[in-house]
């Protein structure tokens, strides 16, 4: 057998050990580069939701908008339906007329 396997089934631990690096310093250093990228996150973050809280203020803009514009074509709606301009539209544009007395023809069942 090789040494490697050997030393990999008589339960020795490896250790891993840089000769310019002390554990400190490897401590330091990767705790240094999780700030970095926690403070990138964090930056990214805020923008998001910067981002998001100006598209949601644009969309309950332009929501009170459609809202103002539904209610105006409500009212709208209410008006040109009403029976007197029915009645009108009925006599000018299509020459309508309510048939006489003599004309009403009762229908019993």
């Amino acid at each position: 057998m090789n040494a490697i396997s050997k030393a990999g089934t008589s339960g020795i631990a490896w250790r891993i050990s840089l000769p310019y690096i002390s554990r400190v310093n490897l401590l330091v250093i990767s705790l240094l580069i999780f700030s970095v990228i926690s403070a990138f996150a964090v930056i990214y973050c805020r923008d998001l939701s910067r981002q998001m809280t100006s598209d949601m203020q644009s969309l309950q803009y332009q929501t009170a908008k459609l809202t103002l514009q539904h209610n105006q074509l409500l009212v709208e709606q209410s008006s040109l339906s009403t029976d007197q301009r029915v009645a009108m539209i009925a006599n000018n544009q299509l020459n309508m007329q309510a048939p006489a007395a003599k004309n009403v023809v009762m229908v019993r069942t």
